[in-house]
């Protein structure tokens, strides 16, 4: 997987807003391009010849022939083992030239992630994380974070639908007003 991270973040900033002409897949600006399909299409000839026989989910190709695309390892019918790349994550910033779009593999079984891999290729950077591994950035050991809980981390999120777009006000009005306080009169 790490061989596919470093060759596709170097495919995706050498043609990044120079040879991408996208055709769109289910609505208008669900975009495609050669770049997705060819990188897609590399991931799974590299899965088939190191991991013979496991299942691919893609963004661009779907999933395994004759399976249930919705199967996941662990669902009745479902492959043990899920490899789920999406070669060009951020599609329409990559066909803009904006800097802001990576590669992404994972490999999931019936208990969660196995092994996750984020190549960054306009930060050089590289995020692999195993199961019970702890995550390392271009093979450096990245701290755990003494968060323990999301109420003081940064989120983003992106909605999948063009047109569903929520109002930024009340998204932003708890962060404005600060951790929520217990209840029960202190």
């Amino acid at each position: 997987p790490l061989p596919c991270a470093h060759l596709h973040s170097a495919v995706i900033t050498a043609t990044a807003g120079k040879m991408a002409s996208p055709g769109a897949k289910a609505h208008p600006l669900d975009w495609v391009t050669e770049t997705d399909r060819t990188l897609e299409r590399h991931t799974r000839r590299v899965i088939a010849a190191e991991f013979p026989g496991s299942a691919v989910l893609g963004e661009e190709y779907g999933g395994p022939p004759g399976a249930d695309p919705l199967a996941l390892p662990g669902d009745p019918g479902g492959p043990e083992y899920l490899w789920i790349v999406d070669p060009v994550d951020g599609t329409a910033n990559y066909v803009a030239g904006i800097p802001w779009c990576c590669y992404s593999l994972a490999l999931v079984d019936a208990n969660g992630p196995v092994v996750g891999v984020i190549a960054d290729p306009y930060q050089g950077q590289i995020y692999a994380a195993a199961r019970g591994l702890g995550l390392r950035a271009n093979g450096r050991r990245v701290p755990k974070s003494p968060l323990t809980s999301p109420a003081r981390a940064l989120a983003f999120a992106a909605p999948s639908q063009p047109r569903a777009r929520p109002a930024p006000a009340p998204l932003i009005a708890p962060a404005r007003r600060g951790p929520a306080r217990p209840r029960g009169g202190r």
